[in-house]
């Protein structure tokens, strides 16, 4: 194989493990500043009816990502506005907000370590 393929696809494989732009994760405190700042926003919580009944951010609405009618949910959704989404651990969530760019949402905010870092750091849960 020749050294320019070579380098070829090793730049091909590092652009596609860099995270999108359009997807910002914060640490808890810079999430809820960003999430305070936005006065128009989508505020999507991502986990299950059960998870959601021991707690949310307030403001958030539930979306389950795994329901199946997930995506047609997030489609009523206004897609300029900024869109802030968090699980329990970040995972879910991240995965929420690929998708949320995939559907055509401009600008995603994804909270790191979900749920469980914002109540680490004493952020209110309601």
């Amino acid at each position: 194989m020749a050294l320019f393929s070579k380098i070829s696809i090793v730049l091909f494989a590092l652009l596609a493990c860099t995270s999108n732009p359009n997807i910002i994760t914060l640490a808890p405190k810079s999430f809820q500043q960003e999430l305070n700042k936005q006065a128009s926003k989508n505020f999507i919580d991502v986990r299950t009816q059960g998870e959601a009944a021991r707690g949310m951010i307030a403001g958030a609405i539930l979306i389950d990502i795994s329901s199946s009618d997930f995506e047609s949910k997030l489609q009523k959704l206004d897609k300029n506005k900024a869109t802030f989404v968090y699980c329990a651990s970040g995972i879910r969530s991240k995965r929420a907000a690929s998708q949320l760019l995939k559907l055509g949402f401009k600008k995603v905010y994804n909270l790191d370590g979900g749920i469980i870092a914002w109540s680490e750091e004493g952020l209110p849960i309601k």
